[in-house]
């Protein structure tokens, strides 16, 4: 494990070779998976495809940034206006930059 990120609910742990491992509280889609409930680190399998290099995480978000300087976030369905506001997609969305 290279990284570890915390919230109140959630760890996220990022893998040496660029892989993204959830567990904890589920609420809001936090997790970027459906597994729930989730006690055991779980693969984000939508960014299987990514070497994610940084993670972070706060109450039911989470944010992460690859290799190559995409971002991508998931969780905040809970929250009105949220990092997951108008998007239909339950786990990680890529960030579109203006």
């Amino acid at each position: 494990v290279a990284e570890v990120a915390c919230s109140s609910y959630s760890t996220i742990a990022i893998t040496v070779d660029g892989r993204v491992f959830t567990w904890g509280d589920a609420d809001g889609g936090a997790l970027g998976h459906p597994a729930n409930p989730c006690d055991v680190p779980t693969r984000v399998q939508h960014l299987r495809w990514q070497r994610v290099v940084h993670g972070s995480a706060a109450y039911t978000n989470a944010a992460v940034a690859t290799d190559e300087g995409r971002v991508f976030v998931w969780g905040g369905n809970a929250w009105e206006g949220g990092i997951a506001a108008g998007r239909t997609d339950a786990g990680p969305t890529e960030v579109k930059w203006g």
